[in-house]
């Protein structure tokens, strides 16, 4: 029961649903991350042999293909390793682990790109990736915007994560599973707190363990302790009167992003409301577990509809119209990117080649070879792009998202 509902919770949390959709390297990190951990958990806890052994490689190539994935999140379940181990003080798993040749696994398997790379003329990159994670450039912030980030991230299961990662901690002596949960999450979000650049996505590999602590709060709460049937009645209560009013947000975001009410905005609203409805009706008339689980298929349902067509439909300028502009003003360009990195959705839209001037000269240059070609100068954070010839002129500006991102057009007048 644990497991079904770790993964029911799992699926139907904000940020899984959210960015396990999108093409980013995060979703993998957390896979291999998520499989590196229980492999070295299994393998610590296995009797010395080959079972222990076949769980230790398998945890080096999860290392390795995190490492392939996203790079540094390769950390995280070293660091849980070595955690758990002084926690535990099970010394005797760690030797186990150094012997059992795990180690020569992720190297086998990650080092040879890594190699490759070094030998090409982009061997800078690396380097420039590392510092942007280290220095954060224009995503710095405090840890403590974490806090928030994370009870959005468990939403709309938050006051059942919070129950759990309370009772957790409550039972750390007596539930070896979840103190092992805890500190897994620990090895993850306190490397995060250091590190300077601090996106919101970079808890994805965090969701697993958010989504058991959660399950475990139900799990317990569906136990014979009538205080904590209790506690959890009263979480759940409290999660589904939220749901029950989420339509006054859907109507406010309509109102506030888009300015009026369309059929999608209305549609939206029935799909909450009778989900949400249909759950408190089941709690009340079969009890937490039916309701629960009632629950959760109502929010995928919603969250179904809400990512895939509701949330796009508020954004009245994307890349996609943006790109259809491009193409009405400068046909199939040709386009320059300029300044610091290209819009790879804008790319995707505008279905061409877009190549990348970094510094003014390399533009001039370009401009020379392709008088006519349109140059979009990407930013964010509201920050002015760097300089551009005197010979361009800002023709167009489009502003995309909620972190300030603009797209400026400057193209020779015509």
């Amino acid at each position: 029961r644990l497991a079904l509902l770790a993964a029911a919770i799992l699926l139907t949390s904000f940020m899984f649903f959210r960015h396990f959709r999108l093409a980013e390297t995060d979703s993998l990190a957390a896979l291999f991350v998520t499989t590196a951990v229980w492999a070295l958990w299994r393998g610590a806890r296995a009797p010395a042999g080959r079972a222990a052994v076949a769980w230790f490689h398998l945890a080096g190539l999860a290392i390795a293909l995190t490492v392939l994935a996203k790079g540094p999140p390769a950390v995280f379940p070293i660091l849980f390793f070595v955690a758990w181990v002084i926690v535990e003080r099970n010394w005797t798993a760690l030797g186990r682990f150094l012997v059992s040749g795990a180690l020569l696994t992720a190297i086998v398997v990650g080092a040879p790109w890594f190699a490759c790379v070094m030998k090409s003329p982009q061997a800078h990159v690396l380097k420039d990736e590392l510092i942007v994670v280290t220095a954060g450039e224009e995503h710095r912030a405090s840890f403590l915007q974490y806090f928030p980030q994370l009870l959005l991230a468990t939403a709309p299961w938050t006051g059942v994560f919070v129950l759990g990662l309370v009772w957790s901690i409550a039972h750390w002596r007596s539930q070896p599973a979840m103190r092992a949960v805890l500190i897994w999450g620990g090895a993850i979000l306190l490397p995060l707190f250091f590190a300077g650049n601090k996106q919101n996505h970079y808890l994805v590999p965090l969701t697993p363990a958010l989504a058991m602590l959660g399950a475990y709060a139900v799990h317990v709460g569906l136990g014979e302790d009538p205080a904590r049937r209790r506690a959890l009645a009263w979480v759940m209560g409290a999660t589904l009167a939220c749901s029950i009013l989420a339509p006054l947000g859907v109507w406010w975001a309509a109102r506030h992003q888009r300015g009026f009410l369309q059929t999608l905005d209305l549609a939206m609203i029935v799909v909450v409301l009778t989900g949400a409805l249909g759950a408190a009706s089941l709690l009340k008339r079969q009890g937490l577990a039916a309701g629960t689980f009632a629950y959760a298929a109502a929010v995928a349902l919603a969250f179904a509809v809400m990512f895939a067509r509701w949330i796009p439909s508020l954004d009245r300028v994307n890349h996609r119209t943006i790109a259809a502009d491009l193409r009405d003003s400068y046909g199939d360009g040709p386009y320059v990117f300029y300044a610091k990195d290209p819009s790879y959705p804008l790319v995707w839209n505008l279905r061409s080649i877009v190549p990348l001037a970094r510094t003014q000269p390399e533009l001039v240059r370009l401009l020379a070879r392709n008088p006519d070609t349109a140059v979009i100068a990407q930013t964010k954070n509201r920050i002015d792009p760097p300089p551009v010839p005197a010979s361009l002129e800002e023709q167009e500006r489009f502003h995309v998202g909620s972190e300030g991102m603009a797209f400026r057009i400057y193209a020779i007048p015509r």
